[in-house]
Parts: structure tokens; C-alpha cells; sequence
């Protein structure tokens, strides 16, 4: 079953989104091979170059500012086994479906927050954060709630406010917002993050992660603030 490691809510300053040219691009979707399904928050990059993509709920992605030539693009997600393949880029854009094929799932078990539970492959070191930081949501969780989106499973959460129209920290100051990041990557910031708590089906997430306060944030991501 397809799933994400983590959705993280972090508590810091709003920044501008980076606007690039393109001279060439590769656009498409990332798809389980077994099933045909969506892979979310996949990784494409234009091997040797800083450019890459997450994929979106959907599978979608879209890299741009790709000098012409001969290049390879690689593909990988958490649960897949890594895929590249090289093509000659011309100006214009490239339109490609990716499969990846699944790896084998291994369980672990872990004690989280007084809970015993098994946890997949690649998930241990997220699991035992959970039990140490912040409020932790798991996936039994939110198969309980059985919920129609991300939105209606962080209603119940403390410090998060959840409305009709948006979602957002009720300790935020006026020059801070709260941020989205999926397995490590920053997805968007403000009114962005409900577009995609919109669009990531529940049962593709493993585990969520929200820190309400910029005092409870791990070290491991201050690190990596932009």
C-alpha cells in the first residue's frame, strides 16, 4: 500500500516562492506499477543537476529551466525500488508516466507513546520521534477517523486551528505561518498548506507529525529552515 512517511506542520517565517524559466521541461506522473495508483511526494531529478520535483496527491510533477541535451532523470520514493532513465531534451516541454515497482514490506516493532505497534520499513527513526516530540497521529489513527480528508484528522489537535476556509496555528504571530513538508521536503507555506491537505488522500499517509510551537521543533529541521 502506498503510503508517506510524514506531514510536519513547522512554525517559521513566511518566504517567496522561487520563480524559474524554462527552457525545456519534463512534466508527468508517478504511478505504482502494480496498481496504476498515484505516488505521492515522489522524488524526480535531473541527475547531476540541482533540479527536482515532489510529486503532488495525484502523482503529478513538473521540472523546468532544463538546459537541451542528452540528460537522465531519476525517480524515487520511500517504499519503491529507484528508477532512471536518460532522454534527449529539447526545448519544449516532455510529458512522461513513471512506474515504480514496490518493495517489500518489513515491520518493526516499536513503542509509541505507551502504544506497542509494528512500523514499515524506512518509518522507524519518524515513529521514534513521534513518541518523544510534538503530537504524533498514526496510521491506525487515522484509519479510525476514517476521515474524508488531512484536514478533518488535525481538527482534534491542540494549538491548530481548523476552520471551513483554512487551516493554521493559533499561536502564529502576524510575520510567521505555518509550514507543510512531506519526507523531509517543504511543500508550501500559509493557504498553500490546505491545498494540499486537500489533495493527499488520508490512506497515503503513514504518519503525521505537528509541532505548534517554534520552541518544540526538533533540531533535525531547524537545520534545514529556508
Amino acid at each position: 500500500m502506498r503510503r508517506l512517511s510524514t506531514v510536519l506542520f513547522l512554525l517559521i517565517a513566511r518566504t517567496a516562492a522561487a520563480q524559474d524559466d524554462a527552457k525545456a521541461s519534463l512534466a508527468g506522473r508517478v504511478l505504482d506499477s502494480l496498481d496504476s495508483g498515484a505516488v505521492a511526494s515522489a522524488k524526480v531529478q535531473i541527475v547531476g543537476t540541482s533540479l527536482t520535483a515532489l510529486t503532488d496527491g495525484r502523482g503529478n510533477f513538473r521540472i523546468g529551466n532544463i538546459t537541451a541535451g542528452v540528460h537522465e532523470y531519476s525517480v524515487r520514493a520511500i517504499g519503491y525500488q529507484k528508477t532512471a532513465t536518460s532522454h534527449e531534451f529539447a526545448s519544449g516541454a516532455l510529458q512522461r508516466d513513471i512506474y515504480l515497482e514496490r518493495l517489500p514490506n518489513v515491520l518493526t516493532q516499536m513503542v509509541v507513546q505507551g502504544r506497542s505497534l509494528r512500523v514499515p520499513r524506512f518509518f522507524e527513526a519518524i515513529y521514534a520521534r513521534g513518541s518523544r516530540w510534538g503530537t504524533f497521529i498514526t496510521r491506525e489513527q487515522i484509519d479510525s477517523l476514517n476521515p474524508f480528508d488531512l484536514r478533518t484528522v488535525l481538527r482534534s489537535v491542540p494549538g491548530l486551528l481548523v476552520t471551513d476556509r483554512r487551516t493554521y496555528f493559533h499561536f502564529c504571530p502576524a510575520d510567521q505561518v505555518g509550514e507543510l513538508w512531506m519526507d523531509g521536503r517543504r511543500m508550501g507555506a500559509g493557504e498553500a498548506i490546505d491545498e494540499w491537505l486537500t489533495n493527499i488522500p488520508p490512506k497515503d499517509v503513514q504518519a503525521i507529525e505537528v509541532y505548534a510551537r517554534s520552541q518544540t521543533i526538533p533540531a533535525d529541521f531547524l537545520m534545514h529552515r529556508p
